[in-house]
């Protein structure tokens, strides 16, 4: 979780501790969402039910270890 280390409220921009990603696990994030939006498009097509996208993004989650698996 990143902490805010300085806030300027004039300009709505701040900066945090947070470090960049590595090239590693940008290519991680990058293959999450790309999975992410084929299950969704799979569920909108009626190929997979709703427990079934569940259960596939539950183990997503799992596979893909992310800072955005820990938000969807």
């Amino acid at each position: 979780m990143e902490r805010i280390i300085e806030w300027d409220e004039a300009s709505w921009l701040f900066r945090s501790e947070v470090e960049p990603l590595t090239p590693e696990q940008f290519q991680i994030e990058y293959l999450f969402i790309r999975a992410e939006l084929l299950i969704r498009v799979l569920l909108k097509a009626g190929a997979i039910s709703l427990n079934e996208y569940r259960l596939i993004m539950a183990e997503n989650k799992l596979s893909f270890p992310t800072y955005l698996s820990a938000v969807i």
